[in-house]
């Protein structure tokens, strides 16, 4: 027996230490693997099922009604933007900045809740439109306004 355990021993131990090895690290990862366990946490998450109540809703297409307005009358953004598409999605739509053809800041001539605004004078208007959906996301778009004059005696 004695031959044999130094013929063999160092291999018996090196076994068995291994053996001790592997079974240690096999019990520290179910271990960590219950502490890490892989949860559905997107269906938990209220941040993504905010995300998800408003990822792919259409948001409403406006253009102008008229092609040509004339100046010096007040208009509602109603009167002068028609919606459409998916128009049971929007909620609002408000003027936030109107510039002139040089470029000039005419934000002046809109009301302070960007409903109502008057153009100046003649020339064509970039005219810079917030639409505000009913689930509260917001898109603007910029739309060219034409305005002639107006008409002596109207």
């Amino acid at each position: 027996m004695k031959e044999i355990m130094q013929t063999y021993g160092a291999m018996i131990v090196a076994v068995v230490v291994g053996i001790a090895l592997l079974s240690g690290f096999g019990a520290l990862k179910n271990k960590m693997g219950v502490a890490f366990a892989t949860q559905d946490i997107l269906s938990e998450n209220s941040a993504n099922n905010s995300y998800d109540s408003v990822k792919n809703i259409p948001v409403p297409g406006i253009e102008l009604k008229e092609k040509m307005r004339r100046n010096a009358v007040s208009y509602s953004v109603y009167d002068l933007l028609e919606v459409t598409a998916h128009e049971d999605n929007l909620d609002k739509l408000e003027v936030y900045a109107l510039y002139d053809s040089d470029r000039n800041d005419c934000t002046h001539s809109v009301s302070a809740d960007g409903r109502s605004l008057s153009f100046p004078d003649y020339g064509v208007y970039d005219m810079h439109v917030r639409i505000t959906c009913k689930n509260g996301t917001r898109d603007h778009v910029r739309i060219s306004v034409p305005i002639n004059r107006k008409a002596a005696g109207i």
